[in-house]
């Protein structure tokens, strides 16, 4: 086969053939949609990348709301403690030793004012508070066992 060459210059010039005048126009009008098509898409990144850090940080502080309680608890013990709650359900008085705690979360206690339960609890001794994690409530057959020396 053989190539064929067309030379540009010639096609303008040629007669009987429109002459292909460029004149800058469409050039112009694609100039101007490109640099507006780089603007959404520097606009369209910048958003996604301020979703994306806010994120990130919306993340980062639930974790640190979670950490919260766990910190003031580290110096805290888990404990079974059988005892009656106040009936304001704001402090706890244990059968063993008689000693008097404040209820740091007195919503776990609710309903059970004037009770006598089991507590399973963090003791913070420094604080002289317990939090309550969960309780039951305490058998007749239960004070007999905790009455009686072993």
């Amino acid at each position: 086969m053989d190539s064929i060459r067309i030379d540009i210059r010639t096609l303008k010039t040629a007669p009987g053939l429109k002459q292909c005048a460029f004149d800058g126009a469409g050039h112009e009008q694609f100039r101007a949609q490109e640099t507006e098509m780089k603007k959404i898409l520097t606009l369209v990144f910048a958003l996604s990348l301020l979703t994306a850090l806010s994120l990130v940080a919306q993340d980062t502080a639930q974790q640190d709301t979670m950490k919260a309680p766990t910190t003031s608890t580290t110096s805290a013990k888990s404990a079974h403690i059988m005892g009656k709650i106040s009936d304001d359900g704001k402090s706890f008085v244990s059968d063993k030793d008689g000693k008097s705690w404040t209820i740091s979360n007195p919503d776990a206690v609710k309903g059970h004012e004037g009770h006598h339960v089991v507590l399973k609890a963090n003791v913070d001794t420094a604080g002289n508070q317990v939090e309550v994690v969960s309780l039951k409530m305490a058998g007749d057959k239960m004070k007999k066992d905790s009455s009686t020396p072993n």
